[in-house]
């Protein structure tokens, strides 16, 4: 699902929950290939009828192009027709800008902490998009790299206007890079050092000793 059609099921979530029997639904969204066939066991598996729902809304939600299968199969049951138009005719705009606004600021805010304008210095975009792969996970937040991708040059240009993108040759390969930007120094206090000594937290791709 888009964030568009996410935030439409989350709107109208409780009222699904209240109002479907998913039996059949997940049926046929498995005979269309929609969900895997562990998918339908676990909505089958689950005993109330609202267990049920909240389980395959749950895997539809995770899925890419879910949703207008899911609405077809509303529209197909007769008594959940208006549940399918309810769900289209919900009205997100408001919620989206929102939410692009705040994921604008809390990507910004990342590459400001971490970055600062450095004339003729130049970083490689892979290493700044692993760099704030590591922050999202330590601050819990799920990471899109295509979602960060497609912001990151926007708050780059916005924090540093003469930041410039091109491809650069590093070891017979060309890969993007920001010109005009630099790594900001870290910070050395012994104070630091003292209090994050005793609070050592594995990285996404390592394991504590």
């Amino acid at each position: 699902m888009n964030p568009e059609q996410k935030h439409k099921i989350q709107t109208n979530f409780s009222c699904l929950l209240e109002n479907l029997l998913v039996g059949e639904i997940a049926d046929n969204l498995f005979s269309q290939c929609v969900i895997e066939h562990d998918d339908l066991q676990r909505v089958h598996a689950e005993v109330t009828d609202k267990d049920k729902a909240r389980c395959l809304i749950n895997i539809l939600y995770t899925k890419e192009n879910s949703y207008d299968p899911f609405i077809r199969e509303l529209r197909s049951i007769h008594t959940y027709g208006y549940l399918a138009d309810q769900l289209n005719d919900t009205d997100v705009e408001k919620e989206l800008e929102q939410e692009k606004e705040n994921w604008m600021k809390y990507l910004s805010d990342a590459l400001e902490e971490r970055y600062r304008f450095v004339k003729e210095k130049s970083i490689l975009e892979n290493e700044i998009l692993m760099e704030i792969k590591y922050v999202f996970w330590h601050d819990g937040k799920e990471y899109s790299e295509q979602e960060v991708k497609t912001s990151l040059n926007e708050c780059i240009k916005m924090l540093f206007p003469q930041a410039i993108r091109k491809k650069v040759k590093r070891m017979n390969k060309k890969l993007w890079s920001y010109c005009n930007i630099d790594r900001k120094e870290p910070d050395t206090s012994d104070s630091d050092d003292d209090s994050n000594t005793d609070n050592v937290k594995a990285g996404p791709n390592e394991t504590l000793s």
